[in-house]
């Protein structure tokens, strides 16, 4: 008897511990291919997929799955995924998403866009930048950014 309780103990644990569903919660979450920001993309995922979760995280990052999709797994960070579930209207285009989780509308960024002395195209351009990650990990090499990290996590300066 205790061995029966035991098992369905551990079967119900494991149920309530893997497969939860997260929600993509930013326009375009990436995929990673391992748990880091610097982890190839790939896949991208819409503002609203559901991803479930593989039921392993490391640090930040968590294992997914696409829903629907079991040949679509990586890892996301989790700022990235929302708990509740996100309901997507079909009237919200992709640019007014963004814009409101960055706290603005299509009203407020024309207001902004009115002020002749902002240059939001400086920041379009910004936005599109794309990062090597070779010369990411060799800036980081050269400027012992990674004996700086590990001295800050520590307390030490």
């Amino acid at each position: 008897m205790k061995k029966i309780c035991l098992i369905t103990g551990i079967l119900l644990c494991t149920a309530f511990c893997f497969g939860k569903s997260f929600w993509a919660n930013s326009n375009m979450v990436d995929l990673l291919d391992k748990p880091s920001f610097k982890g190839k993309m790939v896949a991208k995922v819409n503002y609203g997929t559901e991803l479930i979760d593989s039921g392993t995280q490391i640090g930040h990052y968590i294992k997914v799955t696409v829903a629907g999709k079991e040949e679509l797994t990586g890892w996301v960070h989790d700022s990235q995924i929302s708990y509740r579930k996100i309901k997507t209207t079909s009237s919200a285009t992709a640019k007014e998403i963004s814009l409101a989780g960055k706290g603005f509308s299509a009203e407020i960024e024309k207001l902004y866009g009115s002020n002749s002395n902002l240059d939001f195209e400086k920041v379009d351009l910004i936005e599109k930048i794309e990062i090597d990650y070779d010369d990411l990990d060799a800036f980081i090499e050269e400027g012992n950014l990674n004996e700086q990290a590990n001295k800050s996590s520590k307390g030490g300066r």
